[in-house]
């Protein structure tokens, strides 16, 4: 299941749905800059700015991990943003998740959409149970998307001296 997320690209409705490492030079470096834009890096446990190599090497180590997947995801010839899969645990039918809209060219709605494709390949293709997120407690427009799709706060907790919340979604 896993091999074949990484190895195919698929659909979503009319959004194609692209695994990191099947992306070509010019989309890896269009997500590097998204990930390196300061309204994404404000929401991210590390808000270091990351280097072409740094960035091409973390793409390279995903071929060989099964508890992470990341997704670039695509409307035609508009990028809308990208989806991740973290700790995912098969047998105990659980992963954490994350998002980011691309900012450079954020529409409305955008944070709906990719929440439904978290939704759709969690459910369709992980078969997962229970998903789980982390958000910084400060990140109001993420908390109420997720609040919106039926996720419950769990646990509160600190990373760095920040407030993160802790959520979950039995599917």
């Amino acid at each position: 299941m896993i091999k074949e997320l990484k190895e195919n690209n698929f659909f979503y409705n009319e959004y194609e749905i692209i695994n990191f490492i099947n992306t070509t030079e010019n989309e890896k470096t269009l997500i590097l800059q998204w990930r390196n834009n300061e309204n994404v890096r404000k929401w991210m446990v590390n808000k270091d700015i990351i280097s072409l190599d740094e960035h091409c090497k973390y793409i390279e180590s995903l071929r060989h991990n099964d508890k992470k997947l990341c997704f670039l995801i695509k409307n035609n010839h508009n990028y809308l943003g990208v989806v991740e899969f973290d700790l995912i645990d098969l047998k105990n039918n659980s992963a954490y998740f994350g998002l980011s809209a691309n900012m450079d060219n954020k529409r409305p709605g955008v944070g709906t959409v990719l929440q439904e494709i978290c939704l759709y390949i969690s459910k369709d293709k992980l078969k997962i149970k229970n998903l789980l997120l982390y958000v910084f407690s400060n990140n109001k427009n993420a908390i109420s998307l997720y609040e919106k799709f039926g996720f419950k706060t769990i646990k509160e907790d600190f990373i760095y001296n920040e407030k993160i919340f802790f959520m979950e979604k039995i599917l």
